[in-house]
């Protein structure tokens, strides 16, 4: 990734956000989170990462580790202008366009319809590699040191029901997932894009300058299905089952599951938007059970 930058040659190098690597890393934290019941686990950060100029282009804090939506969510929010503002940044997020490339790791599993129909309906190419992302490495040390949260590059995040089993639960004070969103984000660009990497002695945003130049992105098209970025992941299960996309979806499952877990928790759900026959929603366990639609 860094040969061309360093040599300063322009030969066989993309434009600004046309190919994006995707990488991820845990961090020990206690973590809560409501959208799968009272949770307290170990998040993983998912961040996509411009190749041109190393400039982090998204990020989504993900509380049950890599799947295919928490890299749909990170690459919408690459995809998408970002105002910093939001999240108390003082710097700039510039940003935005869609990718031709994404280079995602091979253990990650990207075959769901959803992901499919996000990637068509873009454009996108998702090319697979078997090793790790040094770069991704580097950053989730420096996050370690400057903010002190303990980081593992190479695993993703655990729930807090693999951490239970493994009899073992991060240490510290509870945070917010939404403020540990935050304030990562915050680092990303005021101190990540905003600080020279080592060897090229210019920050990601330095580089984005230089590459942005007469630079017109890819943006998204005005015609691209609007859940693919307003989603929607979680359901409560009633008495008839689990509303979804206004039609009810229901199995022999759902009584064991109400009477084990109580009506009150939330659960994942996933499905193929342009099949409305079936949803499939994610136990405590982490177990996916396939619902079918009632069709009442």
């Amino acid at each position: 990734m860094f040969e061309g930058i360093i040599d300063g040659s322009q030969a066989a190098r993309p434009a600004p956000m046309a190919e994006l690597t995707v990488g991820a890393f845990a961090m020990e934290v206690r973590a809560t989170g409501m959208s799968l019941g009272p949770w307290v686990g170990r998040p993983v950060a998912v961040l996509a990462i411009c190749r041109r100029t190393l400039m982090v282009a998204g990020v989504h804090v993900a509380q049950t580790g890599v799947s295919y939506d928490s890299v749909m969510r990170c690459l919408a929010d690459a995809l998408l202008p970002k105002d910093a503002a939001e999240f108390g940044a003082t710097g700039f997020w510039p940003c935005e366009g869609v990718a031709d490339r994404v280079f995602v790791h091979a253990r990650h599993d990207l075959t769901p319809a959803p992901f499919g129909r996000f990637r068509r309906a873009l454009g996108i190419d998702v090319l697979r590699h078997e090793i790790h992302e040094p770069l991704v490495c580097e950053l989730a040390d420096r996050w370690s040191q400057e903010m002190g949260i303990e980081v593992d590059p190479r695993e993703d995040g655990q729930s807090a029901i693999a951490n239970m089993v493994a009899h073992r639960m991060p240490e510290g004070d509870e945070v917010p997932l939404g403020e540990l969103d935050r304030k990562l984000r915050r680092w990303i660009v005021d101190s990540y894009n905003a600080a020279a990497v080592p060897g090229i002695e210019r920050s990601p945003l330095d580089l984005w300058r230089e590459a942005a130049v007469g630079f017109v992105p890819r943006f998204v098209p005005a015609d691209a299905p609007g859940d693919l970025f307003r989603h929607e992941a979680f359901r409560m299960i009633g008495p008839r089952g689990v509303s979804w996309g206004g039609r009810t979806y229901w199995s022999e499952a759902v009584p064991g599951l109400v009477d084990r877990w109580g009506e009150a928790r939330t659960y994942e759900v996933r499905a193929d938007p342009v099949d409305v026959t079936s949803v499939e929603i994610c136990t405590p366990e982490r177990k996916w059970v396939r619902l079918s639609a009632r069709w009442v």
